[in-house]
């Protein structure tokens, strides 16, 4: 049987426009007709809603599905408030692997005001080497025993990337390519059975969290090869791939650009500066708390412009993670000399003199509610005077420019109603000081669903995904209650169905993501 109605309830068919209806019917996998339907056929299996509320799936446009794997599998440092909670955390949850790993912590939110260093955590770890990353997967602590293992201190290339005391010596602190080495080097003493065990466990968390695309960006040659091997029957969701440039490179890329409905490569993903957590997103001017830091350029305005025309030779998107303004104006410069519209990812920073150019590039603008709540301290960096151009989600929208919503997870929590809130408070529940500033630029719940659906769905280029529209793929979620007049964070995703089959049925779990504080 392949027909199904989904009936007696609220669906919501679109939130731009606002379109509900109270059944829904599906053939296979698509949806074929919605609003006020009857059938009495036997060829139709009937499935009641009893009133509950229906919505089109979450499409997270960017997040990191290996890392969300490594997280749910490794020791969680989200909201450490002291090096001692850190090192009892590491201490109960250390695993029998050879390295180490840990995630989450943030040194803006620990006592001793100061980053912690290996001195710090060697006691705990015994002769294991353990590497643990900021909360914006941007940098990490290495213990001593890492850093040998590693072998980075004696590479001179990483110098630059290796924070060191007034004496010299490496205080364990990694940013940026420094860590992309040793997060390679792991990965290549991981097995195979591993990273699939991670992989799919990333994919059922994404499931159960109502979570039904996504855009798997910074995706490996070696994690790509192993999403290949993963059984049809564990591909829950749909995946959208951004690989590596390095991956792009090689000869024998073009015979994995294959069309699939559940996972495809869409893009290759680029980087034109770092974060603002660990000081290297690249500004225009000085960082209000490190006078004479700019921040650092990840890639050279020409090699953005040669890796994204061989994208677009291959037919591929470009995704360009670009978080300060002058990597923004970077990024905007080659985008002008492209042929096709492509991503930017993050945007977290826009001037008024920017918009204008975004509009005529066509770029689609990837956005992180959540950082403004997780980058509380985001003014300390920028200064109060640069509020107006903070994470300006309204702005874009009132200007016509295309944005999707995602989490760029594990930097932020997968969870979309945590993302959603984030869009519609900017952290005025917890006193967020960013909210205050700049309370013009928080958004609807139905405008943010919107983003989150249709607008997450057109950064992916998929025309039959966002919306549960005739034609349409049957991804959607059932909910305990009504979004639009519901508390946030009281709603749970009881169902999640992916191409019309079930992926997902009974309560989530908790989860080191359920609940984020500041």
């Amino acid at each position: 049987m392949t027909k199904k109605l989904f009936y007696n309830g609220k669906i919501y068919i679109s939130f731009k426009p606002l379109t509900v209806a109270e059944a829904m019917l599906i053939d296979s996998d698509t949806i074929t007709d919605y609003g006020n339907l009857e059938s009495e056929s036997d060829e139709v299996e009937r499935i009641d809603l009893q009133g509950k509320t229906v919505i089109p799936g979450f499409i997270d446009s960017h997040m990191h599905l290996d890392e969300l794997g490594e997280y749910l599998n490794s020791i969680d440092l989200r909201g450490v408030r002291t090096i001692d909670e850190m090192k009892l955390r590491i201490q109960s949850q250390m695993s029998s692997e050879r390295w180490i790993i840990g995630h989450g912590w943030d040194q803006e939110l620990l006592a001793e005001g100061r980053w912690p260093t290996s001195s710090d955590i060697d006691g705990v770890s015994g002769q294991k080497p353990m590497l643990l990353s900021r909360v914006d997967l941007h940098s990490a602590l290495l213990n001593s025993q890492g850093m040998k293992e590693s072998g980075i201190i004696e590479m001179s290339e990483l110098s630059p990337f290796i924070e060191r005391d007034g004496q010299g010596n490496p205080t364990g602190i990694i940013k940026e390519k420094a860590l992309g080495y040793v997060k390679d080097l792991i990965k290549k003493k991981r097995t195979k059975e591993y990273w699939k065990k991670l992989l799919t466990d990333a994919i059922s968390y994404a499931s159960k969290k109502g979570v039904t695309s996504i855009g798997f960006v910074s995706c490996s040659e070696d994690i790509f090869k192993l999403l290949l091997e993963i059984d049809k029957k564990d591909l829950k969701i749909r995946i959208f791939v951004f690989v590596n440039p390095d991956f792009m490179m090689k000869e024998e890329f073009p015979s994995y650009l294959k069309d699939d409905s559940m996972m495809k490569i869409a893009g290759v993903k680029l980087f034109s500066d770092g974060s603002l957590g660990s000081r290297t997103a690249l500004l225009s001017f000085d960082y209000a708390d490190d006078r004479g830091n700019r921040g650092l350029a990840a890639m050279s305005g020409g090699d953005i412009y040669s890796m994204a025309k061989k994208a677009e030779s291959l037919g591929l998107d470009v995704a360009t993670h670009a978080i300060g303004d002058k990597a923004l104006d970077t990024v905007l410069g080659v985008y002008s000399r492209l042929h096709f519209n492509h991503r930017i990812e993050h945007a977290s920073l826009i001037r008024q003199d920017q918009f204008d150019l975004i509009k005529k590039v066509g770029a689609i603008l990837v956005t992180q509610p959540h950082f403004v709540v997780t980058d509380f301290w985001i003014l300390d960096r920028v200064g109060k005077q640069n509020a107006k151009i903070v994470h300006p989600f309204k702005t874009i929208l009132r200007k016509g420019i295309p944005q999707a919503f995602s989490t760029d997870c594990p930097v932020e929590p997968l969870d979309p109603w945590e993302t959603v809130k984030a869009a519609v408070d900017r952290g005025k529940e917890r006193g967020i000081e960013l909210s205050i500033l700049s309370d013009n630029e928080v958004l609807s719940v139905a405008d943010s669903l919107d983003i989150y659906t249709r607008g997450s769905a057109g950064a992916l280029r998929h025309k039959r995904i966002g919306t549960l529209e005739r034609g349409n793929y049957a991804d959607f979620i059932v909910l305990d209650r009504e979004p639009l007049n519901s508390d946030l964070s009281e709603i749970s995703v009881l169902e999640t169905y992916v191409g019309g089959q079930r992926a997902f049925l009974g309560e989530p779990p908790s989860t080191p993501f359920s609940k984020t504080k500041v």
